[in-house]
């Protein structure tokens, strides 16, 4: 993911580096197995380079600056969104990845997929031996409060809705 990141920051920067990575990123896209048909096209016109008439907008008058500038703006917004996204993300993995420690699982696939190239879709929790610093810290306090059932008021939280596979 890094590498495409990287890849429409050089986009953003404009002249010869974005005409490269639109290249590499339009390469990547028409590559990529199994995508969405709808989405294929949406980012496949996205990618496309800008028509003549939007590469001479800035020289077109206030209205083809205006709509640069509108453009560079959104632009931004749009990095600080997706670097905001980004950071989530790996927090997130990282939180998920403790947790698959501390249950003994396989923090790539969590024994869902027979081609995890980890745990060959084996490593559902309990497959591997627990750490038990992170057993400790997350699932212990989690299973003294399922314990104490009615004895104690305990917020209660909505589980996920169950998958078919839990069903």
């Amino acid at each position: 993911m890094n590498d495409m990141y990287q890849l429409v920051l050089g986009m953003m920067a404009g002249g010869q580096q974005a005409a490269s990575a639109r290249s590499t990123l339009m390469q990547m896209v028409s590559e990529q197995e199994g995508m969405d048909p709808a989405t294929r096209a949406l980012l496949t016109r996205t990618l496309a380079p800008p028509a003549e008439d939007e590469a001479g907008a800035a020289e077109a008058g206030d209205y083809g600056g205006a709509r640069v500038l509108r453009r560079r703006q959104m632009v931004s917004r749009l990095r600080s969104r997706f670097d905001a996204m980004q950071d989530e993300l790996d927090e997130l993995r990282e939180r998920q990845d403790r947790l698959a420690a501390a249950l003994g699982a396989c923090a790539e696939c969590w024994g869902e997929d027979l081609e995890c190239d980890v745990c060959g879709g084996t490593g559902t929790p309990g497959a591997f031996v627990p750490d038990p610093r992170l057993y400790r810290a997350l699932v212990s306090p989690a299973c003294r409060a399922a314990g104490a059932g009615q004895r104690r008021l305990v917020r209660v939280i909505d589980p996920p809705p169950l998958t078919q596979t839990e069903v």
